[in-house]
């Protein structure tokens, strides 16, 4: 798959990441993907549909506590929804040439493919994550 098939209708040359991090790793999502970005609280008072990021891909030793949650909602053009993920750090920008494959082992595993590539970034790794594919 291609950086292309994953960010939008058309060609570009970078892409804008929301990063955020659970349980250690570090995670970005393309922002073309993201409405708005809320508190938990303010989802709740919306009676807004929310999904915890853990439960829509399971990390390993049980549910993770969030400390700092913030709810995501995606553009699907279908009944809104949210994401609730952990300490939203930056939108970045960043350039196609950057994002890597996913090794073919990851690639091979059984469960959700919203994990499509990574980027390497002041020698940390960022998963990227298709909010589409968690559902």
């Amino acid at each position: 798959m291609t950086a292309e098939g994953h960010i939008g209708s058309g060609p570009c040359e970078e892409i804008q990441l929301l990063t955020f991090t659970i349980r250690g790793a570090r995670l970005g999502v393309d922002t073309s993907q993201v409405s708005e970005m809320l508190g938990a609280e303010q989802a709740g008072e919306r009676g807004l549909n929310v999904r915890r990021f853990d439960d829509a891909l399971p990390f390993r030793d049980g549910p993770v506590i969030y400390t700092s949650p913030m709810v995501l909602l995606i553009k699907n053009g279908g009944p809104q929804y949210g994401i609730l993920i952990d300490k939203p750090e930056e939108i970045c920008p960043v350039p196609l040439s950057m994002i890597r494959p996913l090794p073919p082992f990851m690639l091979s595993r059984k469960g959700p493919k919203a994990i499509w590539g990574a980027v390497v970034k002041e020698e940390e790794v960022i998963l990227l994550v298709d909010f589409c594919r968690l559902t």
